[in-house]
Parts: C-alpha cells; sequence; structure tokens
C-alpha cells in the first residue's frame, strides 16, 4: 500500500489529490490492520482445536499489539513521506528523531518487549498525531488556496 501510494503522492501537484490518496491509503491501512486483529482469535481457536503443535508460543494479545504498533509506523510513515513531499522535510526529521530517542530510552531500560508494547504504541501514536497535525495545517490551507 506505501509503496503505490507514496509513488503517486510524489508524481501528483495538486494538494485536493494527493489529500485524496492520503486518505484512501489511510483507511485501507485501518481496514487492513483491523481485519488482521478481529481474526487472530479465531486462528488462536483453529490452533487450539486442532492441537497444532508450533515452533514458538502463540500469543494472540501480543501479537495484536503487534499489528497495532506496525499499523501506526506505517501509517508514520506515511505521513513522514507526505511530509517531505510538501517541503517539511526538517519537521519529520525533528519529529522521526524524538522517536528514535525514545526507542533508546525504552530499549535501553533492558524491559522486555512484552512489557514495552504499550508504551511503543503510544509512542508511535504520539508522533503520528504530531505529523497529521503538520499535514493538516500545511495542506487544508494549500487545499482552500486552489
Amino acid at each position: 500500500i506505501l509503496s503505490y501510494v507514496l509513488a503517486k503522492l510524489y508524481k501528483e501537484n495538486r494538494a485536493r489529490l494527493r489529500m485524496d490518496m492520503l486518505k484512501l491509503a489511510v483507511i485501507i491501512i485501518v481496514i487492513f490492520s483491523f481485519v488482521i486483529v478481529s481474526v487472530m482469535p479465531l486462528v488462536k481457536i483453529i490452533i487450539d482445536y486442532y492441537n497444532v503443535e508450533l515452533p514458538i508460543g502463540f500469543d494472540v494479545f501480543l501479537f495484536q499489539q503487534f499489528v497495532v504498533l506496525y499499523t501506526m509506523i506505517s501509517l508514520g510513515l506515511l505521513f513522514s513521506s507526505y511530509l517531505n513531499r510538501i517541503g517539511q522535510d526538517r519537521k519529520q526529521l525533528y519529529i522521526n528523531l524524538l522517536g528514535f530517542i525514545s526507542w533508546l530510552i525504552l530499549l535501553l531500560s533492558n524491559r522486555s518487549i512484552i512489557d514495552m508494547m504499550p508504551l511503543l504504541i503510544i509512542i508511535h501514536l504520539v508522533l503520528l498525531l504530531i505529523k497529521v497535525i503538520y499535514v493538516a495545517k500545511t495542506e487544508v490551507f494549500a487545499v482552500v488556496n486552489e
């Protein structure tokens, strides 16, 4: 989804069409992630019912958290690329640097990934919201002026 949308975003010069592509990409990513998160309990029931031996333990809740984190990261990449496209590359660099420092602090805490997963999701949600605010601030004025 990102590979397809980002290529089109960089070719498009009209703000309204860029915003429409961005909205469509966000909707598709969120729906895709929601479907995966929703189906996982059913997969766990099927695994348990057929007594399938997996090489590692399967924790549905941890997997769902991972999908949510991956969704936040994907949306963050989408909005970072969009900020680059509209000339806000320095802002997205600072926002991503803030995310890197947050990850570094969490990783140096020597806690397990299971304990850190909610914090990682919250960090990426906050970073995503900051990016959304910058995109909205810049592009709403561009769409109005078109």
